[in-house]
């Protein structure tokens, strides 16, 4: 069974590894900066061609995974170890944070399936993000 220990702001130390806090808060930022600059390129092509309303979830929620996807991989390549836990930590937490951010904008803090499977999304895409990206970095040579 893993033991934590918060040791600082900057480190959430386990007994196999670090995951560090301060690259996982850059991936949910960068998950963000890459949400709004697609969203908005979504949005100009929607305006201007015939897809239907309906298709505005699939949108986000597809929009919502490859900017997780991204992110996750950046920040497990500057992780030491556990590419998957802080891949999966900047999902959750970007998943968290959009349910925050949406709920106040809508004055609605309801809890439905779409918000459990933006949160599993952001999990599992998170995780596979950060495999490949713990997987992909480049080794130190010496």
């Amino acid at each position: 069974m893993a033991r934590f220990d918060i040791t600082s702001n900057r480190d959430i130390i386990t007994e196999s590894g670090a995951v560090e806090f301060k690259q996982i808060l850059k991936g949910v930022a960068l998950a963000f900066v890459i949400s709004l600059v697609l969203l908005i390129i979504c949005a100009v092509i929607m305006t201007y061609s015939p897809i239907p309303d309906g298709a505005t979830r699939a949108v986000t929620i597809t929009v919502s995974g490859i900017s997780i996807l991204f992110a996750a991989i950046v920040t497990a390549r500057k992780s030491k170890r556990q590419g998957w836990l802080s891949g999966a930590t900047c999902g959750l937490m970007y998943a968290l944070l959009l349910y925050i951010f949406g709920s106040l904008i809508m004055l609605d803090f309801s809890f439905t399936l779409s918000t459990l499977l933006v949160g599993v999304i952001g999990f599992v895409v998170g995780a596979f993000g950060g495999i490949v990206g713990i997987n992909t970095k480049k080794k130190k040579r010496r």
